[in-house]
């Protein structure tokens, strides 16, 4: 088995592993741009449903929407009234920013504690009409705040976890008011962070910077 790199962005090894697939008859089994895939996801939804009743908001982080794309369509179907917010982080908002122009475009993405979520979406993709018809809103979090966000999961909470995970929890601290007396689900995904961009979250490092 070989190990290739390709591409500055995810689409582009996206796009080179399809290819390489077809020559070579491999199957291609897409991160989120696949309809069991998304599928998979939605059965979250019907865990939240069973365990909570009633949801009124849920905060999900996004990249590729895969994610988003099963648990919004579940929970919109058995909870209509339910309020989705899509969360990325600044730095890397393709899927928000695209469905605000209506078409998936490339954008420049900058380094983001959120590399779960960072990169671009295949031009194809399922997941664009769905988050179109499912997002009711998007939060896009600036770096210091995903930086905070998982201090406080850390100190206060015992929890690790990547900055991926940390974006729905510092885009209900940067919009509070908005979930106050509303039952909110937090969707946190993951726990897959370098112990250097730990270190430098712990010692504040990146207090005044845009990105590390």
């Amino acid at each position: 088995m070989r190990l290739l790199f390709e591409g500055e962005d995810c689409v582009e090894t996206e796009l080179k592993a399809q290819a390489l697939a077809a020559e070579s008859g491999a199957s291609w089994i897409a991160p989120y741009n696949d309809p069991l895939i998304i599928a998979g996801q939605g059965t979250i939804a019907l865990e939240l449903a069973e365990s909570l009743k009633t949801i009124d908001a849920a905060l999900i982080p996004v990249g590729g929407g895969g994610l988003i794309s099963g648990v919004a369509g579940g929970l919109k179907a058995l909870l209509p009234d339910i309020q989705i917010i899509g969360c990325q982080p600044a730095a890397s908002a393709v899927m928000a920013k695209s469905t605000e122009t209506g078409q998936i475009i490339k954008l420049p993405n900058l380094p983001t504690l959120s590399d779960g979520t960072a990169g671009g979406v295949d031009p194809e993709s399922l997941t664009f009409d769905y988050c179109r018809r499912w997002v009711d809103q998007w939060a896009l979090v600036k770096e210091p705040a995903i930086a905070r966000a998982l201090r406080l999961l850390l100190e206060h909470h015992q929890m690790l976890v990547e900055g991926a995970a940390a974006l729905t929890v510092a885009a209900l601290l940067q919009s509070k008011k908005q979930y106050r007396n509303r039952r909110t689900v937090l969707m946190l995904t993951g726990a897959r962070i370098h112990i250097e961009t730990l270190k430098k979250i712990l010692n504040g490092e990146n207090k005044n910077a845009t990105h590390l």
